[in-house]
């Protein structure tokens, strides 16, 4: 099996955090091939940082349980102390929702600072916005926003989500439900699909109650 397959499972990783369902099940498709398990196996004893990334990212989304939650945490940190970035931010979402570890705010965004100084938008990204939704009345959240708002117009998709809801919520910024229908549809479009979900709520909250303006499902 040609080696890419990892760095293609990695990408699958990456974008499944940032919100790519499709990317989840391509990712779980891939793990039901043994020669790409055995693959990935034979990486991590060789000391592969991407691959130990693959294999404990996998099992914090309950796609692997051929290994314990302590050894894919040992795994990410193995691969975090050999500079890999993916293995950072993964850490920081861990600790930033409590999965396999205890919940620790500090945890996430240390983690995410080690990103962000290895050159990780992402990382610039997510702490911009968990500084701004846990204290939107801080003084340094106009400079958050404008980091958020240049990042959006530069493609992160990601950034661009977490805008739709600052402007939702009036986190950072004055409540704004047509520029966060702006920012949630621009990610929607890329595949993200809390902001398709957020898109679809918003769009039921003001559509009139009338059977004829519902919109149904077609199996």
């Amino acid at each position: 099996m040609n080696e890419n397959i990892i760095s293609a499972a990695s990408n699958y990783l990456r974008a499944y955090r940032l919100g790519s369902f499709k990317a989840g099940e391509n990712l779980f498709r891939l793990l039901q091939d043994e020669k790409f398990s055995n693959l990935l196996k034979e990486k991590i004893k060789t000391g592969d940082a991407e691959s130990m990334f693959v294999w404990a990212g996998m099992a914090a989304l309950g796609y692997n349980n051929q290994i314990t939650e302590k050894q894919a945490l040992d795994f990410l940190r193995t691969a975090v102390s050999k500079k890999h970035v993916p293995s950072m931010i993964e850490l920081g979402l861990l600790y930033s929702s409590g999965s396999l570890v205890e919940k620790s705010r500090e945890k996430a965004v240390e983690y995410w600072k080690m990103a962000k100084d290895m050159g990780s938008k992402e990382a610039e990204v997510r702490i911009s916005f968990i500084t701004v939704s846990e204290n939107p009345n801080n003084i340094e959240v106009e400079k958050n926003i404008k980091l958020l708002i240049n990042s959006a117009n530069n493609g992160s998709v990601l950034a661009q989500a977490y805008l739709g809801l600052c402007y939702e919520k009036g986190l950072g910024v004055k409540e704004n439900r047509a520029i966060s229908v702006r920012y949630y549809r621009q990610a929607a479009q890329r595949g993200n699909q809390a902001a398709m979900n957020s898109l679809k709520r918003l769009y039921d909250d003001i559509r009139p109650p009338d059977e004829e303006f519902h919109i149904f499902e077609v199996d």
